[in-house]
C-alpha cells in the first residue's frame, strides 16, 4: 500500500468532523481482550445508529430501542465480505453486546445494542424501566400539546388583533368618506351663496335702474 501525503490539522479544524465513538471500556476492560478491532469497530458504528432509530421512534413493546442493520449494509461499512460480517456479528452476540430478534420471513432483524455498563435486570426492573419510559412519554406528550393550545391561543390572539385593525381601518375609511362628502357640501353650499349674491347684485342693479327712470 503507498502512503498518502495528507495535510495537517490546523487550529480548530480537527473539531469540524462527526466520529463514530468506541466506548474506551472495549479496549481496556479484560472481558473484551479476545473480541476483535472490527468487531469492536462494528459495534461504535451499531451505538451511532442508535441516534436514528431514537428518531424514528423504532421501539418495541417493552419500549426498548433496536436498529436495523442489515448485512449488506454492515459489508457496505467495514468494505467487507459477507463471511466476515455475519462473524463480527456472531461475536458480539456471543459475548453479549447485542441481541438479534426475528422479524418475520424476508424482513431484516431487530438488533438490540446492549448496555454493557448496566446491571442485570429482571422482569420487575425491565417492566419498571418501560413505566418510567412510558411515564417520560407522556410528559412529553402532555407538554406538546400544551404547547400546540398555546400556538392555538396565540393564532386566535392574533387572529383578533387583525379582526380589529381591519375594524379600525374599515372606520377611519368611513370617517374619510364622510369628511369628502362633508367638504363637497360645503363647495355646494358656497357655490350657492355666490349664486344668490350674484342675483342679490342684479337685483340691486335693476333697482337703480328703476329708480332713476323714476326720477326722470
Amino acid at each position: 500500500m503507498s502512503t498518502v501525503s495528507f495535510d495537517y490539522y490546523y487550529g480548530n479544524e480537527s473539531e469540524q468532523f462527526i466520529f463514530y465513538r468506541i466506548p474506551k471500556l472495549l479496549f481496556t476492560d479484560d472481558r473484551f481482550s479476545e473480541l476483535s478491532i472490527e468487531a469492536k469497530v462494528l459495534y461504535g458504528i451499531m451505538l451511532d445508529r442508535m441516534g436514528l432509530s431514537i428518531k424514528n421512534k423504532w421501539f418495541d413493546e417493552q419500549k426498548r430501542v433496536y436498529i436495523v442493520f442489515t448485512i449488506d449494509k454492515i459489508m457496505n461499512f467495514l468494505h467487507c465480505r459477507e463471511q466476515k460480517a455475519n462473524k463480527l456479528l456472531k461475536d458480539l452476540e456471543e459475548i453479549g453486546l447485542i441481541e438479534k430478534r426475528r422479524n418475520g420471513l424476508g424482513k431484516p432483524n431487530f438488533i438490540y445494542v446492549k448496555n454493557f455498563l448496566g446491571f442485570h435486570k429482571n422482569e420487575n426492573d425491565g417492566a419498571k424501566k418501560a413505566e418510567e419510559i412510558e411515564e417520560a412519554a407522556e410528559n412529553q406528550k402532555e407538554k406538546e400539546e400544551e404547547k400546540e393550545e398555546r400556538i392555538e391561543a396565540a393564532k386566535e390572539d392574533r387572529a383578533e388583533a387583525e379582526a380589529a385593525v381591519e375594524e379600525t381601518r374599515e372606520h377611519i375609511t368611513e370617517m374619510t368618506e364622510n369628511m369628502l362628502e362633508g367638504e363637497k357640501l360645503v363647495q355646494e353650499v358656497d357655490e350657492d351663496i355666490k349664486k344668490i349674491l350674484a342675483e342679490q347684485k342684479l337685483l340691486v342693479e335693476d333697482l337703480k335702474g328703476l329708480t332713476i327712470n323714476a326720477e326722470a
